[in-house]
Parts: C-alpha cells; structure tokens; sequence
C-alpha cells in the first residue's frame, strides 16, 4: 500500500492500513524465509459493515476525543467498513465455541477487548461482591481506554461495534490514543533489537528521570523521538534548573535558621500573588489531567516550580531577613510534593520526608495541595539533593552498553 518493506500481514506498522496476507509485496514467511503458499480455508465474520451509521453518528459527537483518534476512525468508516474475519487457524488462542468450528481459533483482537469485561467479572468475584462488575460496564461510567495509535481501529470501531451489537453496555467514554514513540530517529523493533529496556534504564538513571523525560516529549500529537541527548538536557535543564533549584533553595534556606519555618511577616503585594497562586495550583494540574492533557499538565506543574523561582528571586531572602518569604515557599514546596505524585511520585515523598510531614504523601487529597498546611515553627528534616546532573560520560557509559547489547543480538 505504501512501499514500507518488511511488514506483517494484519497491519502496516509505517502507515497503519489494515492488511490481508495475500496484500504484502514480496511476501515472505519469517521463520523460514520461503514465499508462502496460499490455501483456501473457512472463516467466520463479524459484520461490521452494518455498523456504519451508528458508529458514523456516536464518534461524531465524542468531540472530546483527541483529533488523531477521531480522525483516523471517521476516516477508516469513511472508506467502508468491511466485515472482518475473527476466527484464525491456529494450535493456540480462544476455541470458537461452536461445533462446526473445531480447529478454530478467535482472532486476538476479537477476543481481547471482551477480556476487559471478563477481567472485571473476575476481580469482582474476587471482592466477594460478584455483581459489582456491572457498576462499571452497565450502570453509568466512563470507560477510558489508552492506547498507541496502532489500536486506535480496535477501539474505536470493532469494539465499540460489539458492543452494540450486543447491547447493554456501556461504549467508550475516552480514548487517550498516542503517536509512536521512536528512538534515536528511527522506529523502535524488539526484533531487531533496536530498543531501550527498562530494566537497563534503571540500571543507570533514576526512574522520575525517565517519567519525567517521557512525559515530556509525551506524542499526543505527534510521534516523538527518544534521543539520549535531549534526555540528558531537559533533565539538566529543565527538572534540576527548575523544579530542583526551587526545592533545595528553599530548603536550604529553611536549614540556615536552624531548620525552623520562621514566622510570618506582613504580606506585599508579591506575597499575595504567591498565596493566589498556591491556592490555584491544583485546580490548574488537576484539570488538565482530567482532560488526559498530561504534556500540558506536566508543563503547568514546572510552571509552579518556575513561579516558585521567580518569586524567591524577586524577594531576595539573601539579601534581606524576609521570614514571609520562606514560609510561603515551604508551603509551595509542599504544594508541589502533592501535585507531583502522579508524575515524579519517589521525588515527592523524597520532598515530605525532607518537609518532616506527617503522613505519606500518597494519603494527601489533591485539593489539600491548596492549603498553607506548614505552619511558622515547623521544623523540617534533614535536607538532600533531589537530583544529579547528568553529565556526557554517563551517557556515553550507557549508550555503549547498549550498543554492545544491540551488537550480541544481532549476532545471534
């Protein structure tokens, strides 16, 4: 369909058109290497023709779901949906239960999706409250599905189809679909070898950094490209310059009067702003992750950060005794720790220990981020650096690690 050599017969993964087996140009059969035969044989179809209209009309008025989503599946009806076969001639994989299917397998992406359902059954079994799977299949609820956007047919069309077809229960609310995720400026394969694993990620770097790094360059409107450089540089340049300088500045400070949040003075007109903005912070976090906007969320957590910065400099508590000044900025690093949990959640509880909260960070309500819950008096713990810069040997240290890895593999 578009030239892409070396793809599989269900799906190109360059362009993401759906493909039949006998559709590939130079086919080959990858285990043995040799053209495969074509044989006829019988299947079963879910007919999804007769759900055009419907589908047509329900996507149509999901104007919350995100463009490549909507497009992709508006497109896809748009060209005609055509009944697809969901049984494979297999040794392995779900019997069609019928008795003139022996032999015959459900087709994963049929069967799969149903497992959401079923997995709810079994977990509600296991709460002992077996009726409680229907809470969220069918009474009200919103079912979010979140996905690359290779999935983005199954979800919004074959599955949503099924249930229709079977009425009762409840469609997709949302589905949170992303770009691909390539690495180093070409397209991630396990099989050919080109690719990062986590656990030797870990190895090297902490796992905010990759959270956050991810996060960053999140591909929700695009696909985004995974460069050990530019890892290297929003963490030394964003997450420590930004978010590290303002926790261990105001720490620090906090540690030179005896660790004690000093008390309140009277409060300018930068202290008021400062007092709005704490109170606002997570309504602002909160909405955008509600929306599934977690680049933008994340954005407008380092804008606390960045707000935190500029207020520290303007007010110059280095220059001056400002006790004001380090009180509100104990309760925006607070602020912070709670806002943090769903995106840096060790770098938050390194924060509340380091705070000397009670608690765990993780039982704190979102909105109590709002409040100025450190009070003049309070002694913080024992301070440490949240991060370390990344400098050029440890990137170089990993990248030939995992060049000699890539290297084993490709030799085998």
């Amino acid at each position: 369909y578009c030239n892409a050599r070396d793809q599989r017969g269900d799906q190109c993964e360059a362009c993401g058109k759906q493909l039949e087996p006998h559709e590939l140009r130079d086919s080959y059969c990858i285990i043995c290497k040799k053209k495969p035969v074509e044989k006829e044989t019988k299947h079963w179809f879910f007919k999804l023709s007769e759900f055009s209209s419907r589908l047509r009309d329900w996507i149509s008025k999901n104007k919350h779901w995100p463009e490549n989503a909507r497009n992709f599946a508006l497109g896809w009806i748009s060209e005609g949906l055509e009944d697809r076969a969901i049984t494979r001639d297999l040794d392995w994989g779900v019997p069609v239960p019928l008795d003139n299917a022996k032999g015959k397998v459900l087709y994963v992406w049929f069967d799969a999706p149903i497992g959401y359902i079923s997995s709810t059954q079994e977990w509600a079994i296991g709460q002992k409250r077996p009726d409680l799977w229907k809470k969220y299949w069918k009474d009200k609820c919103k079912i979010v599905h979140f996905i690359g956007k290779d999935n983005i047919p199954f979800h919004a069309i074959i599955w949503p189809a099924m249930l229709m077809a079977h009425q009762g229960y409840n469609l997709p609310w949302q589905i949170s679909s992303n770009e691909y995720l390539n690495l180093e400026g070409k397209k991630m394969s396990t099989s050919r070898g080109w690719v990062l694993w986590l656990h030797d990620f870990l190895e090297e770097f902490e796992p905010d950094l990759l959270r956050y790094y991810l996060l960053s360059i999140n591909p929700e409107k695009h696909d985004a490209d995974f460069s050990l450089r530019e890892f290297q540089h929003k963490i030394n340049n964003e997450l420590i310059a930004t978010y590290g300088n303002f926790v261990n500045r105001t720490l620090t400070f906090i540690s030179r009067n005896d660790s004690i949040v000093p008390e309140i003075g009277e409060f300018d007109e930068l202290d008021d702003e400062m007092l709005e903005f704490i109170r606002k912070s997570p309504e602002r976090v909160g909405k955008r992750i509600e929306r599934f906007k977690f680049l933008d969320s994340l954005k407008e957590l380092m804008r606390t950060a960045k707000f935190g910065n500029e207020y520290f400099q303007k007010k110059e508590p280095w220059k001056k005794e400002n006790s004001t000044t380090l009180y509100l900025c104990a309760n925006l690093t607070r602020t912070l720790a709670i806002l943090s949990v769903p995106f840096l959640p060790f770098t938050a509880e390194r924060i509340w220990k380091m705070l000397n909260l009670r608690d765990s960070v993780f039982e704190q309500e979102w909105n109590s981020a709002s409040e100025l819950a450190i009070k003049e008096g309070h002694k913080i713990g024992k301070i440490e650096l949240l991060f370390r810069k990344i400098d050029n040997a440890q990137i170089e240290r990993f990248r030939e690690k995992v060049r000699i890895k890539l290297d084993e593999k490709n030799e085998r």
